[in-house]
Order: structure tokens, then sequence, then C-alpha cells
């Protein structure tokens, strides 16, 4: 398996610079959360100091779309055949009720592929995934934010999932442009069902051992600077 780097520097993608935000497990919730912050120009010391409840407000937020909207959640619900009760933070979700109730309820839950198709809805941004992999870092997929007419497409913000962690892409001045909308591996409504397994779970740990997804991990090592 491929060796996570001996320092600290995440390699940049295509010149875009990441910002690694912490989180032991809930570290998804928290790189989407700091994300929209660096989008609305928040500076990085704010963010710093604010991420954690940050992350706790994303989270909540997301579960509130998904109470909101229980016929939507129930049809784009897809169980994940890779999760453990330590990965969800308790007792595994067995349909899209159960699953509300642990998005909600359970702060040390690892955020999943479901909960990041929610966030277009949720917060009107289109989220880009990329995760790197053999060496360098790829554009994943594009969940894109419901296009309202008469308005401007939805701004893109970007994470990452390094080795087995959420990272934040740092936005330019003026914005992704291209960078945002081309060349991802896949461009997809957020409705739609994902087949196979879900390959977004991220605890923020230190290693995979201590990852509670041993076995299945796809991606083998972990690692975060706090």
């Amino acid at each position: 398996g491929e060796e996570r780097p001996t320092d600290d520097v995440i390699p940049s993608a295509d010149g875009h610079e990441w910002a690694d935000y912490g989180g032991m497990g809930p570290c998804g919730f928290i790189a989407v959360a700091c994300a929209i912050s660096l989008q609305n120009r928040a500076s990085d010391r704010t963010i710093r100091a604010r991420k954690d409840a940050m992350g706790v407000a994303c989270r909540i937020a997301l579960a509130d779309y998904a109470d909101q909207h229980p016929r939507q959640i129930r049809e784009m619900w897809k169980a994940d055949k890779t999760a453990t009760e330590a990965i969800e933070a308790g007792p595994i979700p067995r349909n899209s009720e159960e699953w509300r109730k642990a998005l909600r309820d359970r702060e040390g839950r690892w955020i999943c592929l479901n909960a990041l198709k929610l966030v277009p809805l949720a917060y009107s941004y289109s989220l880009g995934l990329m995760r790197w992999e053999n060496g360098r870092w790829h554009k994943k997929m594009l969940l894109k934010a419901p296009q309202i007419k008469g308005h401007k497409p939805a701004p893109t913000i970007i994470i990452g999932k390094y080795f087995n962690h959420y990272v934040t892409l740092k936005p330019p001045t003026d914005g992704f442009g291209l960078y945002a909308t081309e060349n991802w591996s896949v461009t997809q409504v957020v409705t739609k069902k994902d087949d196979g397994e879900d390959q977004w779970r991220a605890s923020g740990k230190r290693s995979r051992q201590d990852s509670g997804h041993e076995g299945v991990e796809k991606w083998p090592v972990s690692y975060t600077h706090l």
C-alpha cells in the first residue's frame, strides 16, 4: 500500500494549496464547513478558532435538511456495506430513518457519501470531491447544486480525502474558475444512487489500525496534524 509522506506538507492540487483543519472523526464535516467559510472570505485564524463548532453546525444543518425532506432522503439513501459500529459511532443504520437520526445525534460519526450529497442541497454550493491516489490528486466527483432559473451557477467548494483524512482546498482570490467545473471523473445530480461501497468515509485517525475500518478501507494509511 501507499505510505504517507514523512513530512506534514500536503501536496498541492494543480498549484492549489490545501488547508488542514484537523478533526478526529468529524473531519469531513469540518472540511466542508471550513471550505464554505473560506469561500466567504473568512480568515484562516478565525476559522481555526471556530472549526470544531463549525463542523458540528455543518452536521446539524445537513440533518435538518434530511429531516425536512424525508421522502427525498428515502429515495437517495444507500446503505454503506463497509460500515462498522466504530465508523457509525453506534449501531449501523438499517434504513434512511435510522440514518437521519444517526446523522443528527452522533458527533463522532464519520461523514459518508449520503451526507456529502446533501451539501449542495442544504448550502447551495456545488461540492467537488478529490482523492489522493497513486502519488497524486484526482478529481473524482462533482456533486452539482440545483440550478435556479435566472441565477448564476452555484459556486463550487472542494475538499479532498488525503489517505484517511479530509482537507480543504483553498480558493484563489478570484475563485477556482474553470478548475471547479472541468475534468471531474463523475459529474452528477445529488439524488442519484451509487453502486458499490462507500469509499468516502474518513476519520482523521493517524493510523489504519485505529480507524475501525481494518480490512475494508482502501486508502491504506491515514494522517492529520492538529
